[in-house]
């Protein structure tokens, strides 16, 4: 794997700020002391993962269908849970299918594999809190954040609350929305949370909260490192395109 290594630098600096986006010292630990072990085991580890969550948490359905699967590809998954009907198998194909929205099919496979083992898994749970969010279908969505919640507290917290976030915004529940985000710009860094905090301020009329928090985007990119400034540019351009507005007394 001669390519991988020379492209171990880049990726370990691309892995240490995802890692610290994510407020996860334990991997950006590993990431810098153990570089080629520790880009290997958080490639496939936290990082791959999280690009269907991340999609899944962002505006989804349209993110999730960029990359449609060719036909072939999920006939062969399904040929392949015919031959061994495994949990393991049934995930793939369910994997698959969402990320070729056939969200119900997906949703219908997961829940299936909520048996034995896996009858309380929490990663099994949040996929399928996931795959609802995609169907938008939020009440089902917010049921099993609360499930996730009471039956796992300490798993991922971070995600499901920007799930639970996210659900309620994009329902028009954005009073409901406001103290999730709070407690996530608590223990959270980046600023992609405190701009949707801030544009959902906005919807409600906190229109000076919402200034504040678009300013205190600018001014966190501003003191940053490079490295932050360039991961978190997005953002920096929504913040300033909101300022305006605001400001002209405009609004979306």
């Amino acid at each position: 794997m001669p390519f991988f290594w020379m492209l171990v630098p880049l990726l370990q600096v691309l892995f240490a700020i995802h890692a610290y986006k994510r407020g996860n010292t334990f991997w950006m630990c590993l990431i810098i002391f153990f570089p080629g072990v520790g880009v290997l085991i958080y490639l496939f580890a936290e990082f791959l993962p999280s690009l269907r969550n991340d999609q899944t948490v962002q505006t989804i359905s349209t993110s999730i269908g960029k990359r449609m699967l060719p036909d072939r590809a999920i006939q062969r998954l399904r040929d392949e849970v015919a031959l061994n009907n495994s949990v393991n198998n049934r995930i793939t194909l369910a994997d698959a299918l969402l990320q070729n929205n056939q969200v119900e099919e997906a949703i219908n496979l997961y829940e299936s594999c909520l048996t034995g083992v896996y009858k309380d898994d929490p990663e099994m749970l949040l996929k399928i809190t996931q795959a609802y969010f995609i169907k938008n279908d939020h009440t089902e969505t917010q049921k099993k954040c609360r499930q996730l919640r009471e039956q796992h507290p300490e798993f991922r917290p971070t995600e499901i609350t920007r799930l639970v976030a996210l659900s309620h915004e994009a329902a028009g529940d954005f009073e409901k929305a406001i103290p999730e985000y709070e407690s996530i710009l608590k223990i959270s860094t980046g600023e992609e949370i405190r701009c949707r905090y801030a544009q959902v301020l906005k919807r409600t009329g906190k229109i000076p909260e919402a200034l504040h928090q678009f300013e205190t985007i600018l001014q966190n990119i501003r003191v940053s490192p490079a490295y932050y400034k360039s991961s978190e540019r997005q953002w920096s351009a929504v913040a300033k395109s909101e300022i305006r507005q605001l400001q002209n007394g405009t609004s979306n």
